[in-house]
């Protein structure tokens, strides 16, 4: 699978918008816990078909929660799933293959 088509396909996977509310965030330890975007990322994974997509899925998740932060920070309670950007997300993708271990992918 080409890496566009990966991206749209695990795309498929998230709601188009989280809520916020019921979130925290600990300043102290910089720590941020969303319960919904958690679930998603859950029920994304539960989806994910092959090393590839699955490696994909915990990208979207790390980079949908550091929007959540930024958001929740500013206290803006929605995040929509366009907020990503999937220029930095690929990239973040890449580094994440050579980095550990999934050069056989054949992406």
């Amino acid at each position: 699978m080409v890496r566009g088509e990966l991206y749209q396909s695990v795309m498929r996977y998230w709601p188009s918008e989280f809520n916020l509310q019921g979130s925290s965030l600990d300043e102290e330890s910089d720590s941020f816990i969303s319960p919904e975007l958690s679930s998603a990322w859950h029920d994304a994974e539960k989806r994910g078909q092959g090393e590839a997509e699955n490696l994909l899925i915990w990208v979207f998740y790390q980079n949908l929660h550091a929007i959540a932060m930024e958001k929740y920070r500013k206290g803006l309670l929605l995040m929509q799933l366009d907020d990503l950007h999937e220029h930095s997300v690929m990239d973040q993708f890449r580094l994440a293959i050579k980095s550990d271990g999934y050069e056989n992918l054949g992406l």
